[in-house]
């Protein structure tokens, strides 16, 4: 018998009703993150002046047919004999998170970051017109 919540669901249930959610809402993905990097911004009086960005892997147990990005690749986690993605994550300089990207599996963290430069100035503009750059930090030299 499943773990059930105090409702009586199922918790089995209730992270599928998640993950359909979160299906419907994946297309809504950029301006989600646009209104949210702008409320957060008027909310907590944000300056967006350096950007932190990191990138870290997940991998899945089982074939992950059904998902192109599952890839071979480095693995963290030691486990070559999984399919796996890279997922980078935005931050502001508080910690607030202002993004993610997931990326293929086989992937190599250095090459993911003129992709999220861009998709982050494309979204949200550049923050200095005359600099024409915003300075970011990842999370390995």
């Amino acid at each position: 018998m499943g773990n059930t919540t105090r409702t009586g669901r199922s918790s089995s249930r209730i992270g599928l009703s998640l993950d359909r959610g979160l299906d419907r809402l994946l297309p809504h993905k950029a301006e989600s993150q646009t209104f949210l990097k702008d409320r957060l911004g008027k909310l907590f009086d944000l300056e967006y002046d350096l950007l932190l960005y990191d990138v870290t892997s997940t991998y899945f147990e089982g074939l992950a047919a059904g998902n192109p990005l599952a890839q071979d690749g480095y693995s963290r986690d030691q486990r070559t004999d999984c399919k796996q993605v890279c997922i980078g994550l935005v931050v502001s300089r508080g910690g607030l998170p202002l993004g993610d990207e997931v990326f293929t599996g086989n992937r190599h963290d250095s090459t993911t970051l003129q992709e999220i430069v861009a998709t982050r100035e494309a979204r949200y503009g550049k923050t200095d017109p005359y600099l024409d750059r915003r300075p970011w930090r990842t999370g390995r030299p």
